[in-house]
Parts: structure tokens; sequence; C-alpha cells
């Protein structure tokens, strides 16, 4: 049966219709690389980037790459560090508002290999990309200038990424997202209201029903949520209050980057090779919300599209439940390696 579900975190309401997976389909979708298109991300290629704000090495390898992972700014952002003087002359106006998109826009280039993705990288060198995240957050949250940065992935052509190489990108700006006010006023409103953290209630359900449960560790969670917006959508959600993802330690790093890795093994054998979506959401710098606040991931494939309805509306529609995407990655992460090591501990709520 189809039906409506209100997510908590945004007073989003989704539709969640499992049949529709069925409808038939007569378009395929293909995307063919350019054969004369030269990557700037590889080795061999730095002058193609402005110069590294970060440069990391993996020291347990014993490549001779002068580097695997470098942090450039973006050759082409959609914030600037220069933009308050390039619009200085605008008129202001009460119906037409506008103001100089200021800010940073940075990519994280994973692996000096290009065609590697996240799952082709050693342990050590996930982690080394984790590492460069934190490290740029550091860095920009000292800047009391900035109210919030993004780390975001997309992966492939559908998922918005331009080049094939491994990499992903950071945004900071001075103003909060509105998803992320939203979700603070829900956070703020739920406290009030019953007396405890949101996410710790959201957590302590889903380990109880296992029904949307994937996997867990010592430190982390990952499920389907509830009102899952997509398809496949999957939180690795941080057991405790873990306000900022720039404060977590080396261990705590380590241990998200093997969850984060067995998800995505679990996905890739549902689904095959997928573009999609990683984004880290964190608490802004003003830590308003810090008493009440668990970074995690957020983690969707793109395997299906967003169309007239959702663009008009603002519902989504969602063609596969939560509970059945769950219950398939569920089966998968034993063979994704999710039944060992850090992930055989449970927690008891």
């Amino acid at each position: 049966m189809n039906e409506w579900r209100k997510d908590p975190f945004s007073d989003r309401w989704v539709i969640i219709a499992d049949r529709r997976a069925d409808r038939p389909n007569e378009f395929e979708y293909q995307f063919q690389r350019r054969s004369n298109s030269s990557c700037p991300f590889c080795p061999g290629q730095e002058h193609q980037t402005p110069p590294p704000l970060l440069t990391l090495r993996d020291p347990s390898s014993s490549d001779t790459s002068p580097w695997h992972v470098r942090v450039v700014p973006n050759l082409y952002p959609a914030l600037r560090i220069d933009a308050m003087e390039s619009n200085a002359g605008c008129e202001p106006s009460p119906v037409c508002l506008q103001r100089p998109a200021w800010g940073i826009h940075e990519v994280i280039i994973e692996s000096p290999r290009h065609g590697d993705s996240f799952l082709d990288f050693s342990a050590s060198h996930a982690s080394l990309c984790l590492e460069a995240w934190r490290q740029r957050l550091t860095t920009i949250r000292a800047d009391r200038r900035f109210a919030h940065a993004m780390v975001f992935k997309n992966v492939g052509p559908l998922g918005g990424a331009s080049l094939e190489h491994a990499h992903s990108q950071l945004i900071a700006a001075d103003v909060e997202p509105i998803e992320r006010l939203r979700q603070k006023e829900c956070i703020h409103r739920w406290a009030a209201m019953h007396g405890e953290c949101l996410f710790c209630a959201v957590l302590r359900q889903e380990v109880h029903l296992r029904e949307r449960l994937i996997m867990q560790s010592s430190r982390f969670v990952a499920f389907c949520p509830f009102a899952s917006r997509f398809p496949f959508l999957v939180w690795i959600l941080r057991r405790d209050h873990g306000t900022a993802y720039e404060d977590a330690e080396a261990g705590e790093l380590g241990e998200f980057s093997e969850c984060l890795r067995v998800v995505l093994r679990a996905m890739k054998i549902a689904l095959g090779p997928v573009s999609q979506n990683l984004i880290l959401q964190s608490t802004p710098f003003d830590s308003s919300a810090a008493s009440h606040y668990h970074w995690y991931l957020e983690l969707f494939p793109r395997v299906t599209m967003v169309a007239g309805f959702e663009w008009g509306s603002g519902y989504f529609i969602n063609a596969i439940a939560p509970e059945k995407a769950a219950q398939q990655l569920r089966r998968d992460t034993e063979s994704a390696g999710g039944r060992s090591g850090i992930f055989s501990g449970e927690k008891n709520w």
C-alpha cells in the first residue's frame, strides 16, 4: 500500500509507492567519455590546477607518487573568495535581492590513479581521504567569516560528476543552507517537546526494530531512513553526540571509512555500478545545535530521476520502500565484509 511518510528532520513528506519501480521504461541512458579529453587531476598535470592547499601521502604505501591526496581551489567555483570586489556596483532591489556569491569552493583529488574509486583504495588510503576532509574543515572553521561548510562527492554522470577521476568537493559560505536551518529547527523543537536528542531517538528505534538497519559498528549505524527521499538512500550515523566531523579522532575516522566501504560494496552488489551522491552532514560552525547533533554521511545512488511532480510540489516519490532496500543491502553486507572485524559488535539501548 502506498503511504505518506514524514521526515522528522525536515518536516518534509515523502510518498512511498513501491509498485512504481515496476512501471515500463522505454528509454536507456548512455554516457560516453570523450576520447580526446585529458584529466587535470592525474600526476604530471598538476600545472592544470591551482597550487595545492593541502597535500597528503599514505605513509603505509610503497608507491613513489609524490602525493596521494591533493586539495586545490576549484577552477570553476560556485562561490569566490574575491566576489566582494567584483559585485561592488550592484544596486539593491526589494523584489530582486542580490549580493556577492562569496565563499570558497575546493576540490579534494582523492588519488593519483585515474579510474580508481573509493572501493579500490586501501583502508589507509580511504582514511587519508577522510582525513583531508577533516583538516580542511578544521582550517575553515577557524575563519570566523564562514557560517557553514559542506563536503560532498558526486560519482558518475547522473550524479553530477564532470570528471571520472575520483574526487570530492568542499563549499563554504557565510550563510547556512536552508536545509540545515530547517533541520536545526526540527531538532530543537523535538528536544523541547520530548526532552531528548532526535538523533538518539531515531537510532534507538532503528536498532530496536531492525527493519531498516543495514549494519552497525561500535561507533556507527548504517540504515535506510524511514522517510527516504530516494531508493536505497543510506545514512551512516554516529551513535553518540558528535557534533562536528572536524573534531573526529583518527580511530573514529578509520572505523567510519570501513563502514562506508562496506556499504558501498553492498550497494555495488545490489545495484551494479551506478552514479551516486555522498553528502557529509556536520553541524554549522556556530554550534547552536551542538547538544542535540550527531554528524553523519548521507549516501544515495541515482537509480531514479526527479521529475515534474517533485519539482512542482516539493514532495518526493520513492519507488522502493526503505525496508525493502535495507533488506537487500543487509543481505549483501555479508558478502561485502560486514560480518567481520569492527562490525561484529552490538550496542545495548
